[in-house]
C-alpha cells in the first residue's frame, strides 16, 4: 500500500523489539490508559510530530474501545475522519452504562417489561466493506449455534445456558439466493444507521430460511453441527426474514480476519489504514483486483 506507519502505544509495547523494526517507520510512547484524558494525549503526540514536520495522512486502530478516541482525535486534528455514535461492545465483557434510569431511553417502550420474539433460524457473521456508500466486498459465515440454541432436557439448572457465541464456519453454506437478499437487507441497515465508508462486522439471524443446523454423528460418534436444506421446499427470499443481531464498525475477529486474506487476499486491515487516509480509489483498487 507503500504506507509508512507510525505507531503510537505504551512504552516498551513488544513492537518496540528489533524483529519488528522493519514494520514501522517510528514508535511514539503514549499512556494509553482509556480515561477522558486520552484523546488529548494522543493529539499532543501527534501535533508534536506535526509541528516538527512530519506529515500524517490518517490515524488508525483495530481495538474498537479506541474508534470513537481516534474518530474524536483525527477531527481535532483535522485529519479524515468517521465520527461514531457507538456504544461500547455488548457483550459479557461489556462496559455500556445503565439505560434504565435514564428517561431518553424510556419513550421507546415506557417501563414495561420487554419480551421479544425468538428468531429459529441460521444465524450468520457478516462482513461488508463500504466505499462511498455502495458495497465493495461482502461475506458471510455461519455462527455455530450458542448453548441457548439447543433444546436441553435438564432445564432445573441454576443459570440459563447463554446465547453467547461458539464458532462459525466460513464461508457460509446458505443458498446463493439467501446470502444476496441477506446483504441487500444488512446495506440498506447500514446506510439508515450512517455508515458510508469502512469495514462493518454484523451478525443476523434468518427465519423461514431454506436451510437448518442439525447434529449429526461423526466418524467417532461425536455430534457435528452442520447446515443442511431443510425437507421442506421453503423460501426466505424476504429481507424482512432478516433480522439484526448487532452491527460493528471494525473487522471481525482473528479467525474471519485470517480465513478472508487467505482466501480472497483481502486483509481488512489494509481496508482500515486505506478508509484512515480517506484513499478510497487506492480502496476500490484493491477490493476489484481480487
Amino acid at each position: 500500500m507503500n504506507a509508512a506507519l507510525v505507531v503510537l502505544d505504551m512504552l516498551r509495547h513488544a513492537v518496540t523489539r528489533d524483529e519488528y523494526a522493519h514494520l514501522l517507520e517510528e514508535f511514539a510512547p503514549v499512556d494509553m490508559t482509556p480515561d477522558k484524558t486520552l484523546i488529548q494525549r494522543l493529539t499532543n503526540t501527534l501535533s508534536q510530530m506535526q509541528h516538527k514536520g512530519q506529515h500524517l495522512d490518517g490515524i488508525v486502530s483495530v481495538d474498537e474501545h479506541l474508534l470513537e478516541v481516534i474518530a474524536r482525535a483525527a477531527t481535532l486534528l483535522n485529519l479524515p475522519a468517521h465520527p461514531l455514535a457507538q456504544s461500547p461492545w455488548p457483550r459479557i465483557s461489556s462496559k455500556s452504562p445503565s439505560t434504565r434510569d435514564q428517561p431518553g431511553y424510556n419513550h421507546f417502550h415506557g417501563h414495561e417489561e420487554l419480551i421479544e420474539k425468538y428468531v429459529n433460524g441460521p444465524e450468520v457473521d457478516a462482513n461488508m466493506a463500504l466505499v462511498n456508500g455502495q458495497v465493495a466486498f461482502f461475506e458471510a459465515n455461519d455462527d455455530f449455534p450458542s448453548s441457548a440454541d439447543y433444546v436441553h432436557a435438564d432445564d432445573t439448572a441454576a443459570r440459563p445456558a447463554p446465547f453467547v457465541e461458539t464458532s462459525s464456519m466460513v464461508p457460509s453454506a446458505l443458498p446463493a439466493g439467501e446470502r444476496k437478499t441477506l446483504q441487500q437487507r444488512l446495506h440498506k441497515i447500514a446506510l439508515a444507521v450512517g455508515f458510508r465508508d469502512g469495514v462493518l462486522h454484523t451478525g443476523a439471524k434468518r427465519s423461514n430460511s431454506s436451510s437448518r443446523l442439525v447434529q449429526v454423528k461423526g466418524a467417532e460418534s461425536e455430534d457435528i453441527v452442520d447446515l443442511d436444506p431443510k425437507p421442506e421446499v421453503t423460501s426466505a427470499k424476504n429481507r424482512d426474514d432478516i433480522i439484526l443481531i448487532e452491527i460493528n464498525p471494525r473487522a471481525p475477529g482473528w479467525q474471519e480476519v485470517e480465513a478472508t486474506a487467505q482466501a480472497y487476499g483481502l486483509s481488512y486491515y489494509s481496508s482500515a489504514i486505506a478508509n484512515a487516509i480517506d484513499d478510497r480509489e487506492q480502496l476500490l483498487h484493491y477490493i476489484y483486483r481480487l
